[in-house]
């Protein structure tokens, strides 16, 4: 179990970041990572674009993006469907950007810290299944929800997207209608920010 306190303060909201958690805790991590020779000497490792496609069809949701309201302010915005992320031109790299964002904001607010110990850097899980290329993500592997899923909508992307990275994952979403977090993206992120200070007090009482 982890201390999940402080998880109301997540630039995230407390309910994306309580299920997030729960998709975490599905991770299965290696004991020794026995795979970190890629090719051309990059690690195999798990990259961003396939642990955001794992978190959105778990949740059955796209994951939340930034975008400018009509007065041009910057707010965390949650595309209702496949269309609606296509028109908002979600693409599956943002994905990638934004399940990274959201690990680390609640990696912050956990006493417990889950993900920072592990090396990050390019990895060439993808340039395995064709794409080749080699993009940012975990040095390390762990078996994820939905796996052959993931595989098969980035085979899918591979085989139909001129650019793969830009074009929109197809998810089935749960979701009602295209949602619009409340205040600004500024003003969510640093709400978070000053709680993680009280975390890292915390953190180093228990030392």
């Amino acid at each position: 179990q982890h201390d999940e306190r402080f998880l109301e303060h997540s630039s995230f909201g407390h309910d994306l970041a309580v299920s997030t958690l729960r998709w975490i805790r599905l991770l299965r991590w290696p004991i020794e990572d026995d795979n970190t020779q890629g090719p051309l000497g990059f690690q195999s490792g798990v990259s961003w674009l396939e642990l955001g496609l794992s978190w959105m069809i778990f949740h059955s949701s796209y994951l939340p993006i930034i975008r400018a309201d009509d007065n041009g302010v910057k707010r965390l915005t949650l595309p209702q469907s496949y269309d609606d992320a296509k028109d908002m031109n979600f693409t599956l790299s943002e994905g990638g950007t934004m399940i990274q964002k959201m690990l680390d904001n609640i990696d912050a607010l956990l006493p417990e810290q889950l993900l920072f110990s592990f090396p990050r850097g390019k990895v060439s899980s993808s340039y395995n299944m064709g794409y080749k290329s080699f993009v940012q993500g975990l040095k390390v592997r762990p078996q994820f929800p939905h796996q052959e899923l993931v595989v098969r909508e980035l085979m899918r992307l591979l085989g139909t997207a001129a650019s793969p990275y830009q074009a929109t994952p197809k998810i089935d979403t749960l979701v009602g209608r295209r949602r619009q977090f409340t205040g600004t993206w500024q003003q969510r992120q640093d709400k978070a920010k000053l709680r993680m200070i009280s975390v890292r007090k915390v953190r180093r009482g228990s030392h």
